[in-house]
């Protein structure tokens, strides 16, 4: 447990005018939680939300001075937010609100049972592919592991929840824990800006398969990979092997 001597907003866009970050000094933190792609610390009376977006980290005790959301300054270290393309967001929760926000996200992905989401597919038609990024169903898959799960799953981006059939859907649960698994083991994914609290790059780009690889050629079949857009997203995925 460290306390948080001071609370310093660099860009006040992230922030709505009410919160001036003398709320959260003089606090300590009890506890630091993920759930999905948001970081929590749970303060004494307040709850300290971070999501990274597409280019945000958080760095120990950082000199560096561009594109600085916040620093929090606690009895031994400082920890800085930084966002250069301010996809990022920053909360600050009472617990009650904390708790009505937690339960706006599905469980998370590496925490959820077989039968729940075999529960959770059979509940809805969608693309695959879509469900896996949406929060509200699952959360913590991001648009490199989906793309990743459902090509160690041998599944089409493009299938329907609704058709795929249990063999399928345990496949996919199995790839989904041991993809994100690796992931965590190795730092997490480095493609662009992603570095951890030290500012080093994570390693588990160096394990794609088929993310930001469309025309190359197939890790397994050594077809050319296609690309598509699927929610928004750009979505890499072999059409021989993924069925």
């Amino acid at each position: 447990e460290q306390k948080l001597l001071k609370f310093e907003i660099k860009d006040f866009s992230f922030f709505n005018n009410t919160f001036s970050g003398y709320e959260l000094a003089g606090q300590k933190v009890k506890n630091l939680i993920r759930k999905g792609k948001w970081l929590f610390f749970l303060f004494e009376r307040n709850v300290l939300a971070f999501h990274l977006g597409l280019t945000g980290k958080l760095l120990l005790n950082s000199n560096i001075f561009s594109h600085v959301i916040c620093v929090l300054f606690f009895e031994k270290c400082s920890l800085s937010f930084y966002d250069l393309r301010k996809f990022g967001k920053v909360k600050v929760f009472d617990y009650k609100e904390w708790k009505e926000f937690l339960n706006s996200f599905g469980k998370d992905a590496l925490e959820i049972s077989f039968e729940e989401f075999k529960k959770l597919i059979n509940s809805c038609s969608q693309k695959i592919k879509s469900f896996l990024l949406d929060q509200k169903k699952i959360s913590g898959i991001g648009n490199i592991y989906a793309d990743e799960i459902l090509f160690k799953a041998g599944i089409s981006p493009h299938r329907r929840t609704s058709l795929l059939e249990e063999q399928e859907i345990k496949k996919l649960y199995e790839c989904m824990r041991e993809t994100l698994g690796e992931g965590i083991k190795l730092g997490g994914c480095s493609i662009r800006d992603y570095r951890d609290v030290f500012n080093q790059k994570g390693r588990f780009q160096g394990k794609l398969q088929v993310y930001g690889k469309a025309g190359d050629l197939c890790p397994r079949c050594r077809k050319p990979l296609k690309k598509d857009i699927i929610s928004q997203r750009t979505t890499t995925y072999c059409s021989f092997c993924q069925k």
